[in-house]
């Protein structure tokens, strides 16, 4: 009998359905297509008779805090209040953020005014974390439980530290996208081969100021496996539009094929040493509590920013239940000291599971951001008023499709390579790739889902939008009288 042959009766567990790996980016992709479809007019006849523009602009921006209200609450959970009063909440922070638009408008006396979102950051992020701390006042300073009101506040500035160096880093990589456009074509082929340094980085720094909880603390593996993908994703895909060379083209997609190829064939030796090591042993359900604190590691230190694929305590429900019957059984039986090579093997079959996971979720991910771009070029080119956005400047929206198709199909292809491989190597101690890949999105569904909504926001604010991104903001028609007096709202 396999370890997960009784531990749950989700039915998810007894029959994969592959379409719910789809269901995570649905929402997103809803939001995406609402947002580029929605009309506009020429910037020239003033933000007046633009309405739609602060319309899409609303949507987003309470998209956008609706996501990071959901997120919080998820990962900090003492942020729980009802749906409703968040909702009401967050359309509070979007009619903040078009008035700020209208009143930078008025000062500027340009429509729209260039690097709006950059411009508005700041005031918009402190309104909304202190009205977010403002409804959460009471369990913040609770006179009754000072050291549970501590902790609280810890966490959450942990947190709001955490979304600011997110924050920070998608305006990096819309930065260095603004940089490889204007560049000529040997100084493309040289950033693209050092941005792979600027990602390692930025996952290191994540991995640390990610550890918000001190148990039972996912939130690493995730934002980790997403975020630093989701942006190096976005920017490849970027760099896709105003790449000068093909040779540029190849290095930015052979770069991450070597890099997954490498990370899979990692997966394949671990694999073959597990098994080496329990193919020696009768490994039954009679572990002791020692055995169980190697499977189980919660603490906050087991997050390894030096390994690729460490990551803390796994999310998939077998396991976790699992440990639930062998602490169980542990407490019935006496203590007895385990075999050593008994010991090694638990503790290499639990790294191999965490390397696996994270594994596939980047992959999932790197899947994701590509599909988003992809409909959002493909929806474009559909829109009859299209000229009417400044957006588009001189993008081939044809080529730039046929890139961005060669990506995804690239990542699909990898994901599959993977999933083979692990249905080959599974035993009856691991799942196969793809029941574990469903797992993670099931029971991962809503940051994944939040993930996905920001993504797609990112998609639309900083890949397309400005010819490449809001930074690259062409300043040709401020010389125009006509496009730059709000005379005419």
């Amino acid at each position: 009998m396999g370890l997960f042959d009784d531990v749950t009766t989700d039915p998810i567990l007894k029959k994969p359905q592959s379409f719910n790996l789809l269901l995570p980016p649905l929402p997103a992709m809803i939001i995406t297509l609402l947002l580029v479809t929605i009309p506009l007019k020429d910037p020239s006849l003033g933000w007046r008779a633009n309405w739609t523009f602060f319309l899409r602009e609303f949507i987003g921006s309470w998209c956008s805090s609706f996501s990071l209200e959901l997120q919080s609450q998820s990962h900090v959970p003492e942020l729980r209040y009802h749906l409703g009063k968040a909702a009401l909440l967050n359309i509070a922070h979007a009619a903040f953020q078009i008035a700020l638009m209208i009143a930078l408008t008025f000062v500027a006396g340009v429509f729209p005014v260039p690097f709006t979102p950059m411009i508005t950051m700041p005031l918009y992020a402190i309104f909304c974390w202190a009205t977010r701390i403002y409804v959460a006042r009471k369990e913040l300073w609770s006179k009754t439980q000072p050291e549970k009101a501590l902790a609280f506040r810890t966490k959450l500035w942990n947190f709001i530290d955490l979304m600011g160096f997110m924050v920070q880093i998608i305006t990096v990589y819309a930065a260095l996208a603004t940089v490889f456009s204007r560049v000529p074509s040997r100084y493309q082929l040289l950033m693209v081969m050092t941005i792979q340094g600027f990602k390692i980085l930025v996952r290191n720094i994540m991995w640390r100021k990610a550890q918000l909880n001190s148990q039972h603390d996912d939130v690493a593996a995730i934002l980790v496996a997403t975020s630093t993908q989701f942006f190096h994703s976005l920017f490849v895909s970027t760099c896709f539009q105003t790449s000068k060379s093909v040779v540029t083209l190849l290095l930015m997609v052979g770069w991450n094929i070597l890099q997954d190829g490498l990370s899979i064939r990692s997966i394949s030796r671990r694999t073959t040493r597990v098994e080496r090591l329990r193919s020696k042993l009768n490994v039954s359900y009679n572990t002791t509590q020692d055995q169980l604190s190697l499977m189980v590691r919660a603490t906050k230190h087991n997050s390894s920013a030096e390994s690729n694929c460490l990551a803390i305590e796994s999310s998939y429900l077998p396991y976790r239940a699992l440990a639930i019957q062998i602490k169980a059984q542990a407490s019935h039986t006496s203590d007895q000291a385990p075999a050593a090579a008994e010991v090694a093997w638990l503790h290499k079959q639990t790294e191999l599971f965490h390397c696996r996971e994270v594994l596939l979720l980047r992959l999932y991910m790197e899947i994701i951001a590509p599909i988003f771009y992809l409909v959002f070029v493909s929806t474009l080119q559909a829109i009859p008023n299209r000229t009417c956005m400044s957006y588009l400047g001189h993008v081939d929206l044809p080529l730039l499709s046929q890139r961005i198709f060669l990506q995804v199909i690239t990542r699909v292809v990898l994901l599959l390579v993977l999933v083979h491989e692990l249905k080959q190597a599974s035993s009856s101690t691991t799942p196969s790739g793809l029941r574990q890949l469903l797992f993670i999105t099931r029971y991962q569904g809503m940051p994944i889902l939040v993930e996905c909504v920001s993504v797609s926001l990112f998609v639309f604010g900083f890949s397309v939008q400005h010819n490449g991104n809001d930074i690259s903001f062409r300043f040709a028609w401020l010389k125009t009288t006509n496009a730059t007096s709000i005379a005419g709202d």
